[in-house]
């Protein structure tokens, strides 16, 4: 297992591996006592490199599945085998299963990067970049990938950041629509959120069961556990503008993912499917976006 980064900035904590560019914890001193602002590590996951049990990490050069197993892109089916033993469809690209290098490190930031071939995985040659900074007040993750191929390239980048999950815990985010999961074939794009996914006032995620993919989001979402009289405030680019929320049942954790396509977007793309949010890359062209993770008492304004 590589060493780990341990970068600290005022009360704020974060811990970065190089196997999959993974954060494995991201803590807020409050008063001498650590606590977790995302999900810590498993030790047994993070010594075995399976990014599954991390706090979080970064999705290049696409999000979620490609569940036809290729890619169909001007005219062409470029095809991907499975890439976890979880799953039956390539998910969320190759960098959380790469090992990334360490370009830079100091006390309150890292920059870490990964080279794509193209011999396995996705079937375009890419660059991806992540950024670490803390600061007093918060964490900044910026993700980039570059087209690093002598043609066009289809990609999408994202983050994917475990929460811990308490019967009070609630989520404020403002969207205006939901993706069918699975994609309706009968259906293009995204259709009215009803009211039980409706978290514009904020809800309560303890007993909801979910993992869609959302539209119109503004780039504000907060967690807040009541319990703790502590809030996290994510807020993202604009590349970055469609929000996954995951809450399986029975699990200590969720998710809340920005990212910048939605779920099976191969298949929404080749569909014409509108708000999708693939991008089509020149060769030499970057995509990139940031997201910020701010802690506060819940008794402090936004």
């Amino acid at each position: 297992m590589p060493d780990l980064i341990r970068l600290g900035a005022g009360p704020l904590v974060l811990g970065v591996s190089p196997a999959g560019g993974t954060i494995v914890s991201f803590q807020l001193d409050r008063g001498g006592d650590a606590v977790d602002l995302l999900r810590p590590a498993a030790r047994h996951d993070t010594e075995n490199g399976d990014p599954l049990g991390a706090s979080a990490f970064p999705l290049v050069p696409f999000f979620a599945f490609a569940r036809s197993g290729s890619i169909v892109f001007e005219g062409k089916a470029w095809p991907m085998a499975p890439n976890h033993a979880s799953e039956a469809f390539p998910i969320h690209g190759d960098g959380w299963l790469a090992e990334w290098e360490v370009e830079r490190a100091d006390d309150a930031s890292a920059t870490l990067t990964y080279t794509h071939d193209s011999s396995s995985g996705y079937p375009f040659p890419y660059r991806a970049r992540l950024d670490f900074g803390l600061d007093a007040v918060a964490l900044t993750v910026q993700v980039s990938v570059s087209n690093e191929g002598t043609g066009t390239m289809p990609a999408g980048i994202g983050l994917h950041p475990y929460f811990p999950k308490s019967d009070d815990v609630e989520l404020h985010a403002r969207m205006t629509g939901v993706w069918p999961e699975p994609p309706d074939p009968t259906r293009l794009g995204a259709q009215a959120l009803p009211q039980e996914w409706n978290f514009n006032d904020g809800r309560r995620l303890g007993q909801i069961e979910l993992d869609h993919c959302f539209s119109g989001w503004d780039g504000r979402a907060t967690v807040a556990w009541p319990s703790r009289a502590l809030a996290l405030d994510v807020t993202a680019d604009p590349a970055l503008g469609v929000l996954c929320v995951w809450s399986p049942k029975g699990e200590s954790f969720f998710c809340v993912e920005p990212v910048s396509h939605v779920n099976d977007g191969f298949f929404e793309m080749a569909r014409g499917a509108p708000g999708h949010g693939m991008r089509i890359l020149k060769p030499g062209e970057t995509l990139s976006g940031a997201v910020r993770f701010q802690p506060r008492q819940l008794d402090e304004e936004v």
